[in-house]
């Protein structure tokens, strides 16, 4: 695929601290691409300096065409318009006829789980809602480039799952998104590839969505207790709670397979095993 977006040694401080330094990187049209890392290692910063709405200390950002950017910030500013007048002002800027945005910001409303809120001020509106108010803004019109800061933090299952649905179906029609983001169930269901920025480098890795299980085991003939804490814990490791007459423990998939075949021919019974 073409690259769309080139950053040549990009840099970007604030003040005397270094956010972003000397990054080199090409990012394909219709690319999927994900930002990861602890809090203020400068996911947000390269967000806004990809977009140009924060310029490079040093470097530059290039794009291979004029592209319309739709940007989805993590903390969405309050104001006294309502969330339908600020919705109609945005889509009236993208250049959307006032019926055709009317019926549109209404029907994603209605999917987002929110009609009832586009009448009220944006000012008394949750954190949750107002990112509700940003995505649909971002998903009026079909950009080249989409970018979320942290889209479903706060975020109800409902509109989880229709935002995964909306992002993928944009990625369908060959968006490109970059997105900032923690939880790495999101990243594997929207993106193909992530990053993460290490002392203000950028650096491929892996995000692997981990299956956790709640797994309940007790034995017929019970060694006292102390003995049997200690057993387990020799065995799998982590944390062993009481629970009833025997034990829970909380074990990834990977750690199931390896342990419990072992456990059991050791004379422990399986009493549950729940995913969480």
């Amino acid at each position: 695929m073409q690259a769309v977006i080139h950053l040549q040694q990009v840099s970007k401080k604030y003040g005397e601290k270094q956010v972003l330094g000397d990054i080199t990187q090409s990012f394909a049209a219709g690319s999927a691409i994900a930002f990861v890392g602890h809090n203020g290692c400068g996911k947000s910063t390269l967000l806004k300096v990809l977009s140009g709405l924060v310029r490079p200390t040093r470097g530059t950002v290039q794009y291979d065409r004029a592209l319309i950017f739709h940007y989805v910030p993590e903390k969405f500013p309050a104001t006294y318009l309502t969330a339908e007048q600020y919705l109609m002002h945005m889509g009236m800027i993208d250049g959307l006829s006032q019926a055709r945005l009317s019926e549109e910001l209404w029907k994603l409303a209605e999917e987002f789980h929110m009609a009832e809120h586009l009448r009220s001020r944006m000012s008394t509106l949750s954190k949750g809602t107002l990112q509700k108010v940003g995505v649909i803004q971002a998903l009026l019109i079909m950009p080249d480039v989409l970018l979320l800061d942290e889209p479903l933090s706060g975020q109800d299952v409902d509109a989880q799952r229709v935002f995964v649905d909306k992002v993928n179906d944009l990625r369908g029609r060959g968006i490109t998104l970059f997105m900032s983001c923690h939880e790495p169930e999101l990243v594997a269901a929207i993106t193909e590839k992530a990053y993460t920025i290490e002392q203000g480098k950028l650096l491929p890795c892996d995000i692997a969505v981990t299956e956790t299980y709640r797994v309940l085991l007790c034995r017929e003939e019970e060694d006292a207790r102390q003995q049997a804490v200690a057993e387990l814990t020799k065995m799998v490791g982590g944390e062993i709670l009481p629970y009833g007459d025997g034990y829970q423990i909380y074990l990834t998939q990977a750690e199931c397979d390896r342990h419990l075949g072992r456990l059991l021919a050791q004379g422990w019974r399986l009493r549950g095993l729940y995913k969480v």
